[in-house]
């Protein structure tokens, strides 16, 4: 990882350590969104007939996805100790970090949006939707991050064999 993007990933993550200290879960969610967009768009760019750019939605990139798991196939990840994702195969990740995203669109819009597909009944519910959310994309955005590595490496060391 060049110096640049090692500088705005530690921000990243100072940020989302103060953000929960802070009980501002919404931050650790939309920072959370951005490095696992970061790292999808890493990932996909490097694939044959890319269309994906930097303006293609996060659900386009996580369905992007679909196409290229076959690559890493196989890899598993464990995630930090104290996560609510002990392991999980590469199609098992993507399909969280899908749910992930459904639940931050309820988190996002669903607050001042009542046409939206969830509106809170109450404060409490929005509370444990938020804090459960924000929780679960931190430990999914270290995940991406691990499978990214570790996808890398494989591709790597497969263009060295070929």
């Amino acid at each position: 990882m060049n110096t640049i993007k090692w500088e705005n990933y530690k921000l990243a993550w100072d940020r989302i350590n103060h953000a929960k200290e802070h009980g501002c879960g919404i931050e650790v969610i939309a920072i959370s969104e951005s490095i696992m967009n970061d790292r999808l768009l890493s990932f996909l760019e490097g694939q044959p007939n890319n269309q994906i750019s930097v303006k293609t939605s996060f659900y386009s990139k996580i369905k992007a996805m679909g196409t290229y798991l076959n690559a890493p196939i196989g890899i598993e990840i464990t995630a930090r100790e104290g996560s609510s994702h002990e392991s999980c195969s590469t199609n098992d990740l993507f399909r969280e970090v899908d749910n992930w995203r459904v639940d931050r669109n309820k988190i996002i819009h669903g607050i001042a949006r009542p046409e939206s597909d969830w509106t809170p009944n109450n404060s409490i519910e929005f509370e444990t939707l938020l804090n459960k959310t924000a929780k679960q994309g931190e430990n999914l955005a270290r995940m991406v991050i691990k499978w990214h590595g570790i996808a890398l490496a494989a591709h790597r060391k497969e263009t060295c064999i070929s």
